[in-house]
């Protein structure tokens, strides 16, 4: 598990690692994040990468939760990595319900470039 500050292209990047946690691990990721965003001042970049790992209704209900209640105006933009199938839809009822923008992208090179863009 990880929730760690990054650097790209000048751009300073709070990379949340989902990648093959199991439920209640990526439920104890999303309050690390929580937290995290908890005590920054705002205009966050925001990198999730789900690859090889499930969405579960659990986990859809507290992400939705979280996004809605603590992520609030902090977080400027929002990127993610390995939605396919099944987590697309899951990603539009995300954003419906939380009134965010979580931009999916193929790779996280580019996800990268996109949230370091002005």
């Amino acid at each position: 598990m990880s929730v760690k500050w990054i650097e790209h292209k000048g751009k300073r990047i709070l990379n949340v690692d989902f990648r093959g946690l199991e439920e209640e691990q990526m439920i104890e990721q999303l309050d690390v994040l929580a937290k995290e965003i908890a005590k920054s001042s705002g205009g966050l970049l925001v990198l999730n990468n789900f690859e090889g790992s499930r969405a579960t209704a659990k986990f859809m209900t507290r992400a939705k939760q979280t996004g809605r209640d603590r992520v609030g105006t902090k977080v400027a933009k929002s990127a993610a990595v390995g939605i396919t199938g099944v987590k697309e839809v899951l990603l539009v009822a995300y954003n419906k319900f939380t009134g965010r923008n979580l931009v999916s992208f193929k790779t996280e090179a580019q996800a990268l470039d996109w949230l370091a863009k002005d």
